[in-house]
């Protein structure tokens, strides 16, 4: 049975900082006068409740979400799907596209869904998950972690409930509005999951907003989709390609192949579906692509190596993604502090186009000089599932 947890938002009224430790035993600092909202089990709830330094100013229980019809022939479990959706942009990104390729992906599994969707525009949802039970919150805006910013702070908390709400056992998905799925999703997750593994990580290739008329085309394969996102791609992706390559910040570089294939090394590679675990830690403090993995194994992720099945992000085209010097070996290496998690997923290369016969070279001498840092195996370790 999945235990209830507690989200309470605390005020530091002391004149120094305070630290308290979540149920993971990682330290959460404030600051005199932060205000800061934090995910606990109800003890630690209680527990607090008798301080006086730290106050509690708001606090609401994460119940399991309610179920969604019952399962249909072909699947084994419910899926749980979470999609941040504020703003008149992103509500409209989500209505149009990713709503109508969940549910593709959703009809082709024969699976039941239960939505979380968060928005500050629930009357722009209605209908929309064509019989699926549907969950309606509104965003959560505050600071959340490490992440200051209040609109980045509700995405953080959206995803966080998303995978504390679902029933152990379960499949989370974690979206957002933007996200376009190929109809195989749901089935290949299925698949991956009956194999033992807890979390599929893969990325969401970066394609243009769409015209009206020219969308993604939803309810498409794999190759499809991804065929499209390709015509369709964002300018950064340009600016990310090793031999032009010249990213602010070198997080995700594509790789061309002599025969004409492409592949992505990623070291912000998403947990965008997972099974419920209500023992498991959730304890990341960024946005999901940051260290949600790290509570993971590396027998227990599935990394997308075989695309499977195909995820696009659509993104407007004007929207800075930010342009450095050109890309070397040394200069990715070199960019920031790479957790092992980190390290570990860039080590898998994920398929865009075509048939990549080996890891590129620089990709895997970026990951050779990394992976000392962090006692990991060299070469890494290939998908075997």
């Amino acid at each position: 049975m999945m235990m209830a947890n507690v989200e309470v938002t605390l005020r530091n009224e002391a004149q120094s900082m305070r630290t308290i430790y979540d149920p993971w035993h990682r330290p959460l600092a404030f600051k005199p006068g932060d205000v800061m909202t934090v995910t606990v089990t109800q003890a630690m709830a209680d527990a607090l409740a008798l301080r006086t330094d730290l106050v509690i100013i708001g606090s609401a229980i994460l119940p399991t979400v309610p179920l969604g019809p019952p399962l249909a022939a072909g699947s084994k479990r419910r899926i749980v799907i979470t999609i941040p959706a504020f703003g008149r942009h992103y509500v409209d990104q989500a209505v149009r596209y990713a709503i109508p390729a969940a549910l593709a992906a959703l009809q082709h599994a024969r699976a039941s869904a239960t939505f979380l969707i968060v928005t500050d525009d629930p009357k722009a949802f209605e209908g929309s998950t064509d019989g699926h039970a549907a969950d309606f919150s509104y965003p959560k805006l505050g600071a959340r972690g490490l992440v200051r910013d209040p609109k980045w702070g509700a995405f953080v908390s959206a995803h966080i409930d998303g995978m504390v709400r679902c029933p152990d056992g379960d499949i989370a998905a974690l979206l957002n509005a933007e996200t376009v799925v190929s109809v195989e999703t749901f089935v290949e997750a299925e698949r991956i999951f009956a194999t033992g593994r807890k979390v599929i990580a893969t990325i969401g290739f970066r394609a243009n907003t769409p015209v009206p008329g020219d969308g993604p085309p939803i309810g498409a394969d794999a190759e499809a989709l991804m065929q499209w996102a390709w015509a369709h791609r964002h300018y950064s992706v340009g600016d990310q390609m090793w031999g032009t390559a010249r990213p602010a910040d070198p997080t995700c570089l594509y790789f061309p192949h002599p025969n004409g294939a492409i592949t992505c090394h990623d070291f912000h590679i998403n947990p965008m579906l997972m099974v419920g675990e209500s023992r498991r830690r959730r304890d990341f403090t960024n946005t999901i692509d940051d260290d949600c993995l790290g509570a993971y194994a590396e027998s227990e992720i599935h990394y997308l190596e075989d695309r499977r099945f195909a995820v696009t992000e659509l993104t407007d085209p004007a929207k800075p993604i930010g342009v450095g010097k050109p890309a070397t070996v040394a200069s990715v290496v070199g960019a920031r502090q790479h957790r092992l998690c980190h390290v570990r997923s860039f080590g898998h290369g994920l398929k865009i186009l075509g048939e990549a016969q080996n890891i590129h070279p620089a990709a895997l001498d970026i990951y050779k000089a990394l992976a000392p840092r962090h006692k990991l195996p060299f070469p890494p370790p290939r998908q075997k599932d």
